[in-house]
């Protein structure tokens, strides 16, 4: 865990005589514990002193601060009810040592301790951005526009959609606007992933994938079988490096021959550079992907259609993007080209 030191001890931005304030996130989740452990939540700063509770592994805090204490970090955690669905029992406020915490900036938050359905969506250092407003297309469904505020992180309070909506009779319930801006962000986000491929720029592709699980790739349009191949970022970032190097991925539909092609090309396959995307859609299903135990996955699908084909409604191409969520953000771990022609 030397790496979270490391970050910890660049972003004190204040504290008090003896002891640095730091704020390394408005989220934070028990991880690096065993599933029958526990971590224990102290009244102070200190593994000696009194025990005032305990978090299984994988419940979400709100984090109000932390401090360097000697060689270690504490941070200051307080429950956010209705988050934790499988956790039923009242949380502490209290301190534990940031070795067992992997911190997010990510959800909603109450500004000033106004309720507001304010979002945030990252912090870096000691500016939040906070999303306050955003605008629809035509059809409400999505949104076109978000505005965002940057606010000091100290004004900012990890909440829930409970606690985060206003108290007043006109509005009542739970915030729900996090479905629609994670539906953006996503959009976003699979957008700059197309450019990259179609631009050609692997390094700033292989910044999407997974950094540990790495993504696995398949010349079928559905994951799971023998030919399914798992590269690691490097390999992504690499891959024009060993174009030559030829791989095989299995047959090709109707004639059975052979499929051979470095990663390189494979990769240059996956979009149609220069054709407008017609739409986004999240997938029901992962096409055969498995998610591992514990983790959390969204698949979704790019689809160009072949506007410039005399059978335009039937010749069409898609590509599959598998995300897996990991300390807080989505990853890429799973990508194939789907396409249909006549």
């Amino acid at each position: 865990m030397k790496w979270k030191a490391l970050l910890l001890s660049t972003i004190v931005i204040g504290g008090d005589v003896g002891a640095s304030v730091l704020y390394p996130g408005l989220f934070a989740r028990v991880v690096d514990i065993g599933g029958d452990d526990a971590l224990n939540v102290r009244k102070s700063p200190n593994y000696r002193s009194e025990k005032v509770g305990s978090l299984p592994p994988g419940i979400v805090v709100g984090i109000e601060k932390c401090r360097r204490v000697k060689d270690a970090i504490w941070c200051e955690i307080f429950s956010l009810q209705g988050s934790n669905e499988a956790f039923e029992e009242d949380i502490e406020r209290g301190w534990v040592n940031a070795r067992y915490l992997a911190f997010e900036n990510r959800g909603y938050v109450v500004v000033d301790d106004k309720p507001a359905c304010r979002y945030a969506i990252d912090c870096e250092k000691d500016r939040c951005d906070v999303a306050v407003d955003y605008t629809m297309d035509k059809h409400n469904r999505n949104i076109l526009f978000l505005r965002l505020r940057q606010i000091d992180r100290k004004r900012l309070r990890a909440s829930n959609r409970f606690d985060a909506m206003p108290r007043s009779e006109e509005a009542s319930g739970y915030c729900n606007d996090d479905i629609l801006v994670e539906a953006y962000l996503m959009r976003k986000k699979l957008h700059r992933i197309v450019a990259a491929i179609d631009n050609r720029r692997m390094e700033e592709l292989a910044a999407f994938v997974h950094p540990i699980e790495g993504v696995r790739l398949t010349w079928n349009v559905s994951f799971g079988g023998k030919e399914d191949k798992r590269f690691r970022r490097s390999d992504i970032a690499n891959a024009y490096r060993y174009r030559s190097k030829q791989l095989y991925w299995g047959k090709a539909y109707g004639s059975g021959r052979e499929i051979g092609m470095s990663l390189y090309a494979f990769l240059s396959m996956l979009t149609i550079p220069k054709r407008p995307i017609d739409r986004i859609k999240r997938l029901e299903t992962l096409k055969g992907f498995s998610c591992p135990k514990n983790s959390e996955c969204l698949g979704y699908e790019i689809f160009w259609s072949g506007k410039d084909t005399k059978s335009s409604i039937y010749d069409w191409q898609g590509l599959v993007v598998i995300f897996e969520k990991y300390r807080g953000q989505w990853y890429v771990v799973g990508m194939l080209r789907d396409r249909w022609t006549i």
